[in-house]
C-alpha cells in the first residue's frame, strides 16, 4: 500500500469515526430529551396524585383555573379523572357537591371557580 493510500484510509477512518460520534451524540441526545419529559410528567403525576381525590381535583383547578379568564375553564370530567386518578363518576360527585357549596359553578362544559379561597383550602387538606 502507497503511503498516499495509507493516508486515504486513515482520512476515510477518522471521517467515518467522526460521523459516528456525531450519530451517536444524536441518538443520545434525542433518546435524552423525550425522557426528560417523561421524567418531568411523572413528577407532575406524583404531585397531583398527592393527597386524596378532592385535595388532588383542587389543586388541579386552581393549578389551570386560576389565572384563566374569569376563572373559567372548559371541561370534560373523564380527562380531569384521568389527570388525577380517579373515576369520573367520583369526580362528579365531588364537583357536584363543591356547586352545592358554592365553591365552583358550571354551564355546559364551562367550569367555573366562585371560591379561590375555598378551593386552596381544599387543596392543602
Amino acid at each position: 500500500m502507497t503511503d498516499v493510500m495509507q493516508f486515504a484510509a486513515v482520512q476515510t477512518d477518522e471521517i467515518y469515526t467522526e460521523r459516528a460520534r456525531k450519530l451517536i451524540a444524536l441518538i443520545v441526545q434525542a433518546k435524552a430529551d423525550p425522557m426528560a419529559e417523561v421524567v418531568e410528567l411523572l413528577k407532575k403525576a406524583d404531585e397531583l396524585r398527592a393527597g386524596n381525590v378532592d385535595q388532588r381535583l383542587a389543586a388541579l383547578l386552581l393549578e389551570i383555573g386560576v389565572n384563566a379568564p374569569d376563572r373559567t375553564i372548559l371541561f370534560a370530567q373523564d380527562k380531569m379523572a384521568d389527570s388525577i386518578g380517579a373515576s369520573r363518576s367520583f369526580v362528579s360527585t365531588i364537583l357536584n357537591g363543591w356547586k352545592r357549596d358554592g365553591v365552583v359553578s358550571s354551564f355546559g362544559r364551562k367550569l367555573k371557580i366562585d371560591s379561590v379561597s375555598r378551593l386552596q383550602k381544599i387543596a392543602r387538606g
